[in-house]
């Protein structure tokens, strides 16, 4: 068997570290992009259902939360998690919440979707 030279011997290091090295930074910025698109597609949904929420009519002057109607165990698809959920309050009083949303707590001098996540999650 021929022995290897200087020059191919260096390759095959050189090779070996750059190699491994781009793969392990390319899967990186890879899943950062990934995330990204998937927050944005998200917060598109959290928007559109908001929308849509508002055209609710909801009692004021009601005693008791409104609640949508539960989604057929057939129908659910992917939402069959308890990651997300919504409540409206209006003066500190629950108006509309759907199964997750009635363990939301209030909090006052704030509008708009709040992340109750875990510490990763504090930028979604």
């Amino acid at each position: 068997m021929k022995s290897t030279t200087a020059i191919s011997r260096r390759l095959l290091i050189y090779l070996g570290i750059t190699l491994p090295i781009l793969w392990i930074l390319t899967a990186f910025i890879s899943a950062a992009a990934v995330m990204h698109e998937i927050n944005e597609a998200s917060d598109t949904q959290m928007s559109q259902l908001a929308q849509r929420l508002m055209h609710t009519p909801i009692n004021l002057n009601s005693n008791h939360a409104l609640s949508l109607p539960p989604i057929p165990k057939s129908q659910r698809a992917l939402i069959d998690n308890k990651e997300s959920g919504y409540a409206i309050w209006y003066k500190g009083q629950l108006i509309n919440a759907d199964e997750t949303g009635q363990t939301i707590p209030y909090k006052s001098n704030y509008q708009g979707f709040i992340n109750h996540g875990h510490w990763w999650q504090s930028h979604a």
